[in-house]
């Protein structure tokens, strides 16, 4: 083989893979929706049932969108109601609710949780991170109705930490918490795939520039062997907003929050209202 027919295909070698860097590029721009989200649809007659009191609403968030929402009330109420506005994870809807909510019914706290478009019973589907936040603030702002801001704790759980974080941030929650949160997409987008530019991401979850403007106490759990979202996210967070009080969780990996005994008694700290040692569902 000559030193021409060598270079020859060097070249081609080298044009299919600019070809195919490209179209993959195209399609992480224009599927980005399906690797971060992972919605499962629930039909709108399917009754939810769980052991604690509850009630479920569907709020109207655009002329043809109505998002679904749970409503857990705590038994036990000393004072003024006290809420938690929890926003899950990317893989989650409300048929794990009842999962989460006896954490903070238990301590006199009402819990709201809601899915996100295409997600359960709520309709439409995710297309802009301004949507994702604007339908947070639509519910957040149904909820203060109810609820004097200061007694509503945000709380986030994985991709759910970026919207909290935002919301915390444009209002003036008693305090946030965050549960395996992310520094930013963006981070997140060049640890996972760094052959790709960041500003093909429309969907960047700047955390760290959000709890920057966050005047609220701001309290993180991680656990310390996270593979999907690493602990050292947490710890960037922390060093750049050096007030956050980080809890980090020797061994716990992505999920398992609730079932914890560190989380669970941190919990009763933050939520100043204590109850005794249990094995939570």
């Amino acid at each position: 083989m000559t030193k021409s027919n060598i270079r020859k295909y060097i070249k081609r070698g080298i044009s299919l893979l600019v070809v195919l860097y490209v179209v993959a590029c195209i399609l992480l721009y224009s599927f980005q929706e399906k690797l971060l989200f992972h919605p499962e649809k629930v039909g709108k007659s399917v009754k939810y049932a769980y052991s604690q009191n509850f009630e479920e609403q569907f709020y109207q968030v655009d002329d043809e969108t109505e998002l679904n929402g749970l409503l857990f009330k705590a038994d036990s109420v000393s004072g003024d109601r006290k809420l938690v506005f929890y926003i899950h994870g990317n893989a989650e809807n409300l048929t794990t609710a009842g999962g989460v909510a006896s954490s903070f019914t238990d301590r006199g706290y009402d819990l709201f949780i809601y899915d996100f478009r295409g997600f359960g019973k709520s309709d439409g589907t995710i297309d802009s991170e301004a949507r994702l936040f604007a339908d947070a603030q639509i519910l957040y702002s149904q909820l203060k109705r109810s609820y004097d801001e200061s007694n509503i704790t945000v709380l986030g759980y994985s991709i759910g930490t970026g919207i909290a974080s935002w919301l915390a941030a444009k209002n003036h929650p008693e305090q946030l918490i965050l549960q395996a949160p992310y520094f930013s997409m963006k981070d997140m987008m060049r640890q996972k795939y760094p052959i790709f530019p960041t500003w093909l991401l429309h969907y960047p979850f700047e955390t760290n520039e959000r709890l920057k403007e966050t005047t609220c106490p701001i309290y993180i759990f991680h656990g310390t062997k996270d593979t999907t979202i690493p602990y050292a996210s947490s710890t960037k967070l922390k060093q750049i907003v050096p007030a956050i009080d980080l809890t980090p969780i020797p061994d716990l990996g992505h999920t398992g929050f609730m079932k914890n005994h560190i989380y669970q008694t941190k919990l009763n700290e933050i939520l100043s209202n204590p109850v005794t040692e249990k094995t939570v569902e």
